[in-house]
């Protein structure tokens, strides 16, 4: 047997933090599969009892689980009271994507690269799979931001609306999750190009005619139409941010 290399860098491992070791011991049991999704948690008394810690260090490591999404906290008394493990996905990754973002860590380029790998492979799965509701969805959607009254700040909210809706029609709960997580970080370097817009009539009637080619190609089942639409459509919005 080889003997480990003496170059390794290994520390003495720290002691956890009471509420880190709550935080860790939820998570196992939620990866073993004794806690789904939907499941109430014990209050924070019997927690404190179960774990031998403070009642602070159970409600500081509930508010580490809230900030990630894991729990979410219903104030009050009674049955419907405590804290529940999280069913959706919620907007925690899109603001550290954010942050991330203004840090510099990663790039506008990285960004159009991922959207178009991601949802190019959406509007084919979308074309294939969509149900009348998601195609009502995506219409009404359009049909919105067809609107001639319609300002930039609510037409980008739209517009982020309708990428979420198709990667959802993909029919994979995980690019329907990364498309909401991007959406903070989309609608930050997209509002840069509308709102101080000079020429938004023009900007919104091509923006809109373009969202109404995707969502026809996705209507008649032509995948690959929707995505080539699509591609160009996300690399010339991220074009006029640059310019």
């Amino acid at each position: 047997m080889q003997e480990p290399s003496s170059e390794l860098h290994l520390r003495p491992v720290e002691r956890r933090r009471a509420y880190q070791e709550v935080v860790a011991q939820i998570q196992q049991e939620i990866l073993a599969g004794r806690l789904r999704s939907g499941d109430r948690l014990p209050g924070e008394r019997q927690l404190s009892e179960m774990l031998g810690v403070s009642r602070s260090s159970v409600r500081e490591a509930l508010r580490v689980l809230e900030t990630l999404d894991i729990v979410r906290a219903r104030t009050g008394t009674g049955p419907e009271s405590g804290s529940i493990i999280v069913g959706e996905a919620g907007g925690t990754m899109g603001g550290v994507l954010l942050m991330h973002a203004a840090l510099d860590h990663f790039s506008l380029e990285d960004v159009v690269n991922v959207r178009v790998a991601l949802e190019g492979q959406a509007v084919r799965a979308a074309a294939q799979l969509r149900d009348d509701e998601q195609l009502a969805s995506l219409e009404k959607l359009v049909h919105r931001m067809e609107s001639g009254d319609l300002g930039p700040e609510e037409f980008l909210e739209l517009d982020s609306s309708f990428h979420v809706v198709i990667a959802q029609a993909s029919g994979n709960r995980l690019t329907g999750y990364v498309m909401q997580s991007l959406r903070q970080l989309i609608e930050h370097w997209l509002g840069q190009l509308l709102l101080p817009h000079p020429g938004w009539p023009e900007l919104r009637t091509a923006l809109a005619s373009e969202h109404r080619e995707v969502f026809e190609a996705i209507r008649d089942g032509d995948g690959e139409r929707g995505a080539e639409i699509l591609t160009e459509h996300i690399r010339k919005a991220y074009e006029r941010v640059k310019r």
